[in-house]
């Protein structure tokens, strides 16, 4: 997972490095677009000034270099905020089903469908040349003929239209083309909060998806289902346990158990020490100015411990065996009396639980975490990988244009490749190792619920065994 995560984040180091060093575009063609503010001034009539808005907006998204400056990215988003108030303001003057507001939709409908209207505009700032916009905010009225404004005979006045505005074709169209006015309008009123909140639901439903890719991955791994054959009980121990509690099923596992019995001669813990380094960084970057920036290799020194017990006990045949529990606390002493539940592995075995019949205690060991851990992390772990890239493709196509004319927008895919290193270091850091607990927690509730009782039942029972058995002659 880690050179994954390697490869990931110089794909995207890489990508935002021309994206800043190349030399990017110029952006003259879009420097004569005006400022809402002088809009606003040129415009005073509402249904004149939206359609004014709308009709910038397009020539401007269509004419102005991917990716989006800050100056660009500002002028674009005043624009659809300024046309968004207007709308707002109309509708909060009398309401939606207003006469009001059908007359000022239906003028809003005759000038986006007026080519003449939509060249002035274009000429009116010395602009690219834009195609004609029919957009309606509500299902198309029966239009009457356009009056002009009295309050402003100088304002430009559409020649009176014969024919009502068709709806508009939404091929190819995203949300934002719909909602957008209502999006950025929020955003104008609480700009912080609510790219906070779009920013939560973002990452938060492509978590979502990659924790349920890793889910439908991992949710059968692990220790396996084949059933290994156990050994025998020992003479004068404890009985072979009962069918129902010989075999363990657990969600996604399964496995064969059995049971060692024996006194205590001696219990001492002894400490394991692992230390590793790691080596990350360094390497040569030449940037497009000739500059060579050189980064120097990092070394890390890691250290884990781990507390073996081991247990020497004599068993019910007079033969003397080793019983080795790593970081559990199972306690015990010389002259007691205990029995372990073992997990037959192809390997060996593996001590899940301790009991220690002259307490009558029972102990969980962390052998039985592991034993119900979730395996092949990688997998689920590339799992998670794709289906996040892929739900932030959807999700982010969902609200943005990905094509125009001349195919993916590469300003799209910048954004994109970002998203994306940011939900693999969050699945990689939170996700999995969730889902992971979860699928263990999960199969541990399942052991408790349907097996626990039962081995303490039957080494409950079998205590008066072990007494007998070892009970001085």
């Amino acid at each position: 997972m880690k050179s994954s995560i390697k490869i990931t984040s110089i794909l995207v180091v890489f990508v935002l490095m021309v994206a800043v060093l190349f030399p990017s575009r110029l952006h003259a063609q879009t420097a004569n677009f005006p400022d809402a503010a002088q809009v606003n001034a040129d415009y005073p009539d509402d249904a004149q000034r939206f359609a004014a808005f709308n009709i910038l907006y397009d020539d401007f998204s269509r004419h102005a270099p991917k990716p989006l400056s800050n100056a660009d990215y500002a002028k674009s988003f005043s624009y659809q905020a300024s046309s968004n108030m207007i709308a707002t303001q109309q509708m909060s003057k009398d309401g939606v089903g207003s006469q009001a507001y059908r007359d000022f939709n239906t003028q809003c409908n005759q000038l986006f469908s007026d080519p003449n209207f939509t060249s002035s505009v274009v000429a009116k700032y010395n602009l690219p040349a834009a195609s004609v916009r029919q957009i309606v905010s509500t299902p198309p009225l029966a239009s009457p003929a356009y009056a002009p404004a009295a309050s402003n005979p100088a304002a430009y006045h559409p020649p009176v239209a014969t024919n009502p505005a068709q709806p508009p074709n939404h091929a190819g169209s995203t949300v934002l083309d719909h909602w957008g006015r209502i999006i950025l309008g929020l955003m104008n009123e609480f700009p912080g909060v609510l790219f906070v909140i779009l920013l939560i639901v973002f990452f938060g439903a492509c978590s979502a998806v990659m924790a349920l890719a890793a889910w439908l991955v991992l949710r059968r791994s692990g220790a396996g289902r084949k059933i290994l054959p156990v050994p025998a009980p020992i003479p004068g121990g404890l009985p072979a346990l009962p069918k129902n509690l010989q075999v363990v099923s657990v969600p996604g596992v399964k496995y064969a158990v059995y049971v060692l019995s024996g006194m205590v001669l001696e219990n001492k813990s002894t400490t394991h020490t692992r230390s590793y380094s790691t080596v990350t960084g360094g390497g040569t970057i030449q940037t497009t100015s000739g500059q060579t920036v050189t980064g120097l290799p990092q070394t890390h020194y890691h250290t884990s411990t781990t507390v073996e017990d081991i247990i020497w006990v004599r068993q019910p045949n007079g033969i003397d065996a080793q019983f080795s529990i790593f970081d559990g606390k199972f306690q015990c002493r010389a002259g007691h009396l205990i029995s372990v539940l073992v997990r037959q592995g192809k390997d060996g075995g593996y001590i899940l639980i301790g009991y220690n019949h002259s307490m009558g205690a029972l102990t969980q060991c962390p052998a039985l975490d592991q034993s119900h851990e979730a395996r092949g992390n990688e997998l689920g772990q590339w799992a998670a990988n794709l289906a996040g890239a892929f739900a932030a493709w959807q999700f982010m196509a969902f609200f943005m244009n990905s094509h125009d004319e001349g195919g993916i927008i590469a300003g799209f895919v910048v954004y994109w490749l970002v998203a994306t290193f940011i939900l693999v270091c969050l699945s990689f850091f939170i996700c999995t190792p969730l889902v992971k607990s979860f699928i263990r927690r999960r199969r541990n509730a399942r052991f408790r619920s349907r097996y626990l009782q039962g081995y303490r039942q039957f080494f409950e029972q079998g205590t008066p065994i072990l007494q007998r058995t070892f009970q001085p002659r």
